[in-house]
């Protein structure tokens, strides 16, 4: 604290200095405001800048905060027209991208124009086109528009020609996980849970591609059904405006202005030109495309105090397969969420008192049962002490819910899925598989029920009850637990329960309190802890001591029963 106050002492004066320079340099020069400016999009779109403990080298991602800054300081700007957007290598969430058309469509209201601009499309592309007066496509592009895909698969049959058998327990008949194994078929069960996220998925789309006709959602469907398109195709289909190449942009804007800005180059009185002398006059200019990072730089009355030790709201993150111990990270930049890896960063932000809130960012299908319960434990002790929120930006099922309920608020977007309360256990009988290598292994039992965990000897009818009686305590617990979480009656948790998943947007109030996106979290957290959402600070508590996955535990998480046969999943 003493050193950051230090630090601004420091620096405020310098800055007031360079400030009053630079407005007294830049005086005679006129600010040279550009008619448009570029937004290139890239990454996955953070909604804000946080603060870490660790430095990263390299580029930060543009922030969605950001950049609804940098547009409402483009807005301001009168020679401005508009902004062309490039989706670049862009692996946003559908929730993120709905943010920034919201954001495109407020710049829009104030009378700018925005382009948007693919070298090829996806189905999540269109999630923009709302936002967008003109689309454009490279000549060579594609618009991958085809709709929504789920592949259900089965293996039963396999592993039976390996010789393998797989036995499960489950409690909740919309427990569908490990049907994979078990049935050759698809149950009624999960068909209606795939075919309810298509529904969502598809109707979103339908309206994302409805924008482009006056919401026309009939033309939108055959469209849809008619694609995927080449570039000249989605000009025919009226999917985009024109085809145009990315150093063509800026001759093509100046040869064909928007309507509008037509409308007000022709109504002019200062110069008393026609519509056709003001268009005449735009085909020859080339507009210079401008970053528009730069028009917010070119403001010279901007002076941006320092924050002297903000109060800040940590994030927590739970992403991936729940399991006891440390968290790993695995090839690709998926990761294991480690129970204890997780309880520890809940701890340190909970004793923390610069961190006045939390947001527990959940995106995980469940996991182990007894892990799952620990992060559950963790999160309601944060949520005791502190403003707590649970944000589902994609999946909070099953385990993923277990820790979800523990906090004091929970919000997701409209299309996460939600929970899944329920418990299934299982394991491989491979006596058949060893038979067939030549591999023979007799078991030597002590105690009734020690065969369970053998992979090499078959489940007893006592065993078999064993198990079930184990589950149904389990599932017991994890309705009680997400109760208690709720503050509701275990009547009401377990009415929808038995493993039931639910798109966010359609699920019951007991299982979501708002459907809304990140700044909503942050607005809640914001308000419980007395704090105003454009001032406090976010930082990512990172996890630490990540460890290493393995061998057993990787064969385990693929279902393989190794050095633990029996698996306990919440998923």
């Amino acid at each position: 604290m003493i050193f950051r106050l230090l630090a601004a002492a420091i620096w405020l004066p310098l800055r007031v200095l360079y400030e009053a320079l630079r407005f007294v340099l830049l005086l005679p020069f006129p600010r040279k405001v550009p008619k448009w400016a570029v937004l290139r999009l890239a990454g996955g779109l953070p909604w804000r800048y946080a603060r870490t403990r660790r430095w990263k080298p390299g580029k930060k991602p543009l922030a969605l905060e950001e950049i609804e800054r940098q547009l409402e300081t483009a807005a301001r700007e009168p020679a401005l027209r508009g902004i062309v957007v490039f989706p670049e290598e862009l692996h946003a969430d559908p929730a993120r991208l709905v943010a920034l058309a919201t954001a495109l469509q407020r710049f829009r209201s104030k009378g700018k124009e925005v382009v948007l601009y693919w070298k090829q499309a996806l189905a999540r592309d269109f999630a923009l086109v709302p936002a967008a007066d003109r689309v454009l496509l490279a000549p060579g592009g594609m618009v991958l528009l085809v709709g929504h895909a789920a592949a259900m698969t089965s293996v039963r049959e396999g592993l039976q020609k390996l010789g393998v058998v797989a036995e499960f327990f489950r409690i909740g008949r919309w427990k569908t996980a490990p049907e994979r194994f078990t049935r050759s078929d698809i149950s009624p069960e999960h068909r209606a849970l795939v075919e309810a996220v298509l529904d969502q998925r598809q109707d979103e789309l339908v309206a994302w591609v409805a924008s482009r006709k006056a919401g026309d959602a009939e033309w939108a469907a055959r469209v849809i059904d008619g694609g995927p398109y080449t570039s000249r195709r989605a000009v025919e289909a009226g999917l985009v405006d024109a085809l145009v190449y990315p150093d063509e942009i800026g001759s093509w804007l100046g040869r064909h202005p928007s309507p509008g800005s037509a409308k007000e180059s022709g109504a002019d009185s200062t110069t008393k030109e026609s519509t056709d002398e003001a268009r005449t006059k735009a085909e020859k200019r080339e507009p210079k495309l401008h970053g528009l990072g730069s028009i917010r730089s070119s403001r010279r009355w901007r002076v941006e105090w320092p924050k002297i030790a903000p109060p800040s709201i940590a994030v927590v993150r739970i992403d991936g397969l729940i399991k006891p111990g440390r968290s790993v990270r695995l090839p690709g930049g998926r990761s294991l969420a480690g129970e204890r890896t997780v309880a520890a960063a809940m701890n340190r932000v909970r004793e923390d008192p610069r961190i006045r809130g939390v947001i527990v960012a959940i995106d995980s299908r469940g996991g182990a049962a007894p892990a799952s319960e620990l992060m559950w434990r963790a999160v309601k002790r944060c949520a005791e002490a502190k403003p707590t929120v649970a944000y589902v930006e994609s999946v909070a099922a099953s385990g993923g819910y277990f820790a979800a309920a523990g906090a004091g608020r929970i919000v997701a977007t409209p299309g996460a899925l939600v929970g899944s309360i329920g418990v299934f256990s299982g394991r491989f009988d491979a006596r058949a598989l060893l038979d067939r290598l030549g591999i023979r292994q007799e078991v030597v039992l002590r105690g009734a029920n020690a065969g369970i965990l053998e992979p090499a000897h078959s489940l007893t009818d006592r065993e078999r009850k064993m198990m079930e009686a184990e589950i149904a305590a389990i599932y017991e617990e994890f309705v009680d637990r997400v109760a208690d979480g709720r503050r509701l009656g275990a009547d009401e948790i377990r009415a929808h329960a038995e493993g039931r998943v639910f798109v966010a947007s359609s699920a019951p109030k007991a299982l979501v309190d708002e459907v809304g996106d990140f700044k909503s979290a942050m607005a809640w957290v914001c308000k419980e802890a007395g704090l105003d959402p454009e001032r406090a600070r976010l930082r990512i508590e990172e996890p630490r001591g990540m460890g290493a996955l393995q061998l057993g535990e990787l064969l385990s998480l693929a279902g393989v029963a190794a050095s633990q046969p029996l698996l306990l999943w919440l998923d």
